[in-house]
């Protein structure tokens, strides 16, 4: 295999780089540069060459998204309106046809195809015209007197949302089954009427659209996936992979093609905070043999294009990243469409521009370029160019046979030519094609790769189906599954044949299955969709299918819930079955079940894992009549073995639900805490003195009030004492936490009790704070006592008065500026004592008030350049104190509560930088806005709302970095907060400190 290694493509990419460098620190950006400028800063993998194919010369300002058509013109949209149109001008965008007569790899013939449209992301040709996205609007164009000129105009439907105009509807690919498929993004709330009945689609997510049937599919609701789906592609298996323009990475689509609004968060198959824009698949033969297959993507962010591999493992996939296939030093080219020619070429979408985005920087701002694009062709070295067939003339044999075609280019050309083609003979021609073929297994091939045809024709074949479901191939089994879903409200006995399927020994085909019983109208698909988890080991490749059984039980629920409820579902008296619906559907329908099997577990013996996934659903459902079951020990019995950390951490939820969403018994419940009070087990003690008090159960008050008092009780067992005492409102109590928590108790009693009493006697928490900081405290029990405190109107002023009186421990400071950072609470009056206990002196004159200004903030910049030292920032940007690390990532894996700052320095300027960390509230990047929510109580919280409804809000708590579930009706107001990022943060650092910084900020992502 040939080594792959980064080439450049002169040598004086090098000066040019350094040249651009400087000119991006100081925040100017290159006023010109020509193509051939540009070129020179690409790095092009070895084995491949990369020219020009087209640019502003030729008409491409702005572009988009690319496709080729079927004589090999390149179709491009572009827009000049980005990021917004200046009022009261007309739109003017446009799409832009691009022809290669001579064959020579660059553009010489360009025609403006339309030009009266606004803000065209989506784009892709079929049916004899052109669909695009266009803002708010899906429309088809079309050239009826060939001319060259769009003639038709028909607005197929409108109502996409348009919050952002960087996620409205885009990225439009075919599905191997001629659906179209579509994304939007995080701000776009689209709303459509069409001929089935208005369908929305909340947030980010994306669209099917069956255009004979005029049917539209939503996906990812409420964005459950990526936050700004940017590029779909589909690989031979057909199987739907899509990549994220906001660094949510690689997802898997199969497992989330379910219609419904149930909130499940999709993981991505790999995310390291890389952003795409359009991915298409190395499937020809020009290309260099070792990297077919390999997926390519447009790198926006990087500047670059990156390649990657996807090897099946099991119903999901393994992604390994490689080198990318072209890097750039310059910070303008952003790819953000790429495309394989007819030609075995790929071709880059370059929308040439190094302001992205647009609330980070002015809408006018005057570096925003309006007037550039390119095109970029990366061809193989040595290897000639592909001719494609002529099939938009070809007879029908010659395009079904080219549907066996080992070029991905011409397979999916004839798949979309025959799309095209009056119905009838297609489907007669398809027939006669697949009884011609020379065996059995010929037959099953021209079956699996033709009966997309007769799907995008609309034209059920229950026989091919069958065939297919019972081939030896898994591909062909899962294709069965899949199209059987498409025609499943058209079929006789759609689940006759998913029956079987749902059982088969690939997980693949099992997971099409649970897909496609999603859309049969018959409660019974819910049981056919259970057999699939019937023999789950709970193994990484099978995650997939119980991510879609999850989803088919919800999306089938108002089928299933009446039959069920009348006993009629026997589920094959499958307990397993039966065990896995009730887990998917965790609601109060179902989980009569699960709390029956519990009660009957020492009748009727339960697997470990069983019993705590039933367990799990029981709390989930937040019930009272199953609170004496959840407090009982024989529930944590496995065989003979109680597993009292389990009833622990079960009889804590319980406190949590009770705190957060009002969970209360509604029966007594005295006897049952009673005796867990006098278990052996002190974690368990301890649990049940806080639900005694949270439930306020006076037949035990006194007996908690022993134990708090008893030299002889376990120190673990007196501080849920403290915990369920404090919810009592008898005064007395305080006095009593008070005596126990006393200046020669434990750390671990005063910083529970710091915490308990924090919203009775809030300057005696404070005191008993104080106590707690004074020596090392970790990280965990700041966390523990500030929580509570933070909450509470007037925290900062007592906080700060009593330490001022006893001083903290140097790292007990370090740690609680950085609890007070993620926690994103801006808390001035702590700053002298904490810069006193960090040995650092309070200026009347912070950072932020030295750089208020712009020319002070323009000679700080020149000494970034000057002397900034990237190395020196690092650490700064590591420390505790700071938080910066809570928060965000550099190439992370998982977002956090900040955007994953990786290629920060390709994205925006040292001038944007150095304002967002002296003015964090200005701009909060979409997707990271805080909230600040009131309690009935009058406690106050901050965090990200991840998901609603109608009865709670779940919440990501920034102190906690923990999801809380919360009563709507325990809330008494929520507001925006903006950026979690506190102001005043860099006021802890030295001006050199906040050089250093920038410059490593600054610097992030960059190659030079």
């Amino acid at each position: 295999m040939t080594a792959h290694r980064m080439h450049p493509v002169s040598h004086r990419a090098l000066l040019q780089a350094a040249a651009f460098a400087a000119l991006c620190l100081s925040g100017t950006l290159l006023a010109t540069q020509t193509p051939a400028e540009e070129l020179a800063s690409l790095n092009v993998a070895d084995g491949y060459s990369i020219s020009l194919f087209a640019s502003e010369a030729d008409g491409v300002v702005k572009p988009t998204q690319i496709r080729f058509d079927g004589d090999g013109r390149l179709w491009v949209t572009t827009t000049t309106s980005y990021p917004q149109i200046r009022p009261g001008e007309a739109p003017r965008d446009r799409i832009v046809v691009l022809e290669d007569t001579d064959h020579d790899g660059r553009a010489d013939r360009s025609t403006v195809f339309d030009d009266q449209l606004h803000m065209p992301l989506g784009l892709e040709l079929g049916d004899g015209g052109v669909y695009v996205g266009a803002a708010d609007q899906l429309l088809f164009l079309k050239d009826t007197d060939g001319d060259g000129k769009a003639d038709v105009r028909r607005v197929i439907f409108s109502g996409f949302g348009t919050g952002d105009t960087h996620q409205t509807l885009n990225s439009f690919t075919w599905g191997p089954a001629g659906e179209l498929m579509m994304s939007q993004g995080l701000h776009a709330i689209s709303r459509i009427e069409t001929p089935w009945g208005n369908e929305t689609l909340h947030q980010a997510g994306l669209w099917r659209f069956w255009p004979r049937r005029m049917r539209l599919d939503a996906f990812w609701d409420g964005a459950m996936g990526a936050h700004n789906p940017f590029g779909t592609t589909f690989d031979r298996a057909g199987q739907p992979f899509v990549f994220a323009g906001n660094g949510h990475g690689i997802a898997h689509l199969t497992q989330a093609m379910i219609r419904t609004e149930h909130f499940e968060a999709h993981p991505p198959l790999w995310n390291q905070g890389r952003k795409f824009g359009g991915a298409d698949i190395a499937d020809n033969s020009h290309w260099l043999p070792e990297h077919r297959g390999e997926f390519v993507a447009g790198g926006y962010l990087h500047n670059s294009v990156e390649r990657f591999r996807l090897t099946p493992r099991g119903a999901t996939f393994q992604v390994d990243r490689l080198p990318p296939l072209v890097e750039s030093t310059n910070t303008a080219f952003r790819v953000v469409d790429v495309r394989f020619g007819p030609d075995g070429a790929l071709y880059l979408c370059d929308w040439f521009n190094s302001l992205i985005g647009h609330y980070q920087t002015s809408f006018r701002h005057p570096d925003r370029d309006k007037t550039r694009g390119r095109i970029w062709r990366v061809s193989a070295k040595g290897r000639p160019a592909l001719r494609a067939p002529a099939l938009e003339t070809a007879p029908l044999p010659a395009l079904f046979d080219t549907l066996l075609s080992p070029e991905r280019w011409n397979r999916q050309l004839a798949s979309r030519v025959l799309n095209d083609r009056p119905t009838e003979p297609v489907v007669a021609g398809f027939q006669n094609w697949v009884q011609a073929a020379p065996s059995e297994e010929a037959r099953l091939d021209r079956i699996y790769e033709g009966i997309g045809v007769l799907a995008s024709h609309e034209v059920p074949h229950a026989e091919f189906i069958n065939l297919l479901s019972r081939s030896r191939h898994p591909n062909h089994r899962a294709r069965a599954a899949r199209i059987t879903g498409h025609w499943a409200s058209r079929l006789n006995d759609p689940l006759e044949v998913l029956t079987r399927l749902a059982a088969d020994t690939e997980a693949t085909v099992r997971l099409e299955a649970v897909v496609a019983c999603a859309y049969v109208p018959d409660a019974r698909a819910v049981e056919v969709a259970a057999i699939a988890m019937e023999n789950a080991t709970g193994a990484p490749g099978e995650a997939p299918v119980a991510y879609a059984f999850t989803q088919c039980v919800h999306a089938l629920k108002p089928l299933w819930k009446g039959p069920y409820a009348q006993g009629s579902l026997s589920f094959g008296n499958n307990q397993r079955r039966r065990d896995a619906f009730a887990r998917a559907d965790r609601s109060a329908d179902t989980v009569d079940e699960a709390a029956t099997r519990l009660r009957r577990v020492q009748e009727v013996a339960l697997p470990a894992d069983t019993q705590a996934s039933l367990i799990e659903s029981v709390l989930a459902a937040a019930r009272p009549q199953d609170i004496p079951l959840l407090l009982a020990p024989r529930t944590f019995t496995v065989g003979t073995a109680y597993d009292a950390g389990a009833h622990t951490r079960a009889l804590l939820q319980l406190d949590t639900l009770g705190r957060n969403l009002g969970l209360k018994p509604t029966q007594d419940v005295g006897p049952a805490l009673g005796a867990l009070l006098s278990s052996a087990h002190p974690s368990v003690q301890a649990a049940a003195a806080r639900l005694i008090g949270r439930w306020q159960i006076r037949s035990l008050e006194s007996e908690v009030v022993r134990l708090l008092e008893s030299r002889e009780t376990p120190e673990a067992v007196r501080a849920g004492t403290i915990a369920g005492l404090a919810l009592f409102p008898s005064p007395e109590h305080t006095a009593r936490i008070l005596r126990a928590a006393s200046p020669e108790a434990p750390t671990v009693l005063k910083t529970v009790a710091a915490a308990a009493i924090a919203a009775r006697d809030l300057g005696a928490a404070c005191r008993l704070a104080s106590e707690v900081l004074a020596q090392e405290a970790n990280t965990a029990a700041i966390e523990t006592v500030m929580t509570p405190i933070l909450r509470q109107p007037g925290a900062a002023d007592a906080l700060a008065k009593a330490l001022q009186i006893v001083a903290p421990h140097p790292e007990s400071a370090r740690a609680l500026a950085g609890f007070l950072a993620q926690a994103g609470r801006q808390v001035p009056e702590l700053t002298p004592v904490l810069a006193q206990a960090l040995g650092r002196t309070a200026g009347n004159q912070t950072l932020t008030d030295r750089l208020a200004s712009g020319p002070a903030r323009q000679e700080f910049l020149k000494t970034v350049r000057a002397s900034g030292d990237a190395r020196r920032g690092a650490a700064v940007f590591t420390r505790a104190e700071l938080g910066c690390t809570s928060c965000h990532g550099i190439g992370a894996s998982q977002p956090g509560l900040g955007p994953d700052l990786g290629a920060l320095g390709t994205a925006q300027t040292p001038d944007f930088i150095l304002r967002a960390l002296l003015e964090p509230q200005v701009e909060v990047k979409e997707g990271f806005m805080s909230w600040n929510l009131t309690l009935q109580n009058g406690e106050e919280i901050q965090g990200r709302i991840e998901s609603t409804s109608a009865q709670e809000v779940l919440l990501l708590d920034a102190a906690t970095r923990k999801p809380m579930r919360l009563a709507r009706s325990e809330i008494r107001s929520q507001t925006q907060a903006g950026s979690i990022m506190p102001a005043g943060l860099v006021d802890t650092l030295s001006e050199t400190e906040l050089r250093d910084l920038l410059r490593y900020l600054s610097g992030l992502g960059r190659r030079n």
